[in-house]
């Protein structure tokens, strides 16, 4: 499996009808886009919801690998709340799941 574009993704351009998502390099001038999230006519208050979560998609997976290394405490902590959602989102996003 290939490795995702490399965060920070941030809203780019916005149009009436669509929203880029991209991640910038590291001068920060170029946006590399990721995706574009169109809709018909204008851009939907669900539509803009959904591109600024796509764009916190790297920082929420980092924070949950930060939170839960792999291979930490073989599950013991499973029983915690939201420990299984956890590893069940980062195991997801890996594309394990």
């Amino acid at each position: 499996m290939g490795k995702p574009t490399p965060g920070p993704w941030v809203l780019g351009k916005q149009h009436k009808s669509r929203v880029e998502i991209g991640s910038k390099d590291h001068s920060w001038t170029d946006l590399a886009r990721v995706v574009t999230i169109m809709s018909d006519g204008h851009m939907s208050a669900e539509g803009l919801a959904n591109a600024r979560l796509i764009a916190a998609a790297p920082d929420l997976l980092a924070a949950l690998e930060a939170m839960i290394p792999e291979g930490w405490d073989d599950g013991a902590m499973d029983h915690m709340p939201g420990i299984k959602q956890a590893r069940a989102a980062i195991a997801k996003a890996r594309g394990e799941a």
